[in-house]
């Protein structure tokens, strides 16, 4: 798989959680199997970081240096995960509040975040293993 493919691959993932997310909700999985969530979470993750790095090392114009070290690939996909995720979580707890009042489930909230973590790490190791931080 070439750096080029990699767009129609993200692609496919967003569809693929769009999907899957649409069907939890739909079906109120979510309160049958709490569990639904964690690879939801995992794909987000990996999602969001591979997004980022492919942004990041396409961008020729505003970045023609690139930094290709395996530090700085894991940071830039663990830290836009982390960001997207915390906002998400930002998100679930003001929604929680509005609707239905109840108290945030702190443990529920680090595991997501946990999983995030986890999934843009897959990304990180997907993207060096494929040699797409290399020279292009």
């Amino acid at each position: 798989m070439s750096f080029r493919t990699l767009p129609n691959y993200l692609a496919a993932l967003v569809v693929l959680i769009g999907v899957s997310h649409s069907i939890v909700l739909f079906r109120h999985l979510q309160f049958t199997h709490p569990w639904v969530d964690i690879p939801l979470h995992l794909a987000g993750g990996l999602w969001i970081g591979l997004f980022s790095l492919w942004l990041y090392y396409s961008d020729r114009t505003r970045f023609p240096e690139k930094d290709r070290s395996l530090h700085f690939v894991v940071t830039v996909a663990l830290v836009s995960s982390m960001t997207i995720g915390a906002a998400w979580e930002l998100f679930e707890y003001v929604v929680n509040l509005l609707t239905v009042g109840e108290f945030y489930d702190l443990v529920d909230m680090l595991a997501d975040l946990t999983n995030d973590a986890i999934g843009a790490l897959s990304g990180a190791a997907f993207f060096v293993k494929r040699g797409y931080n290399r020279e292009q």
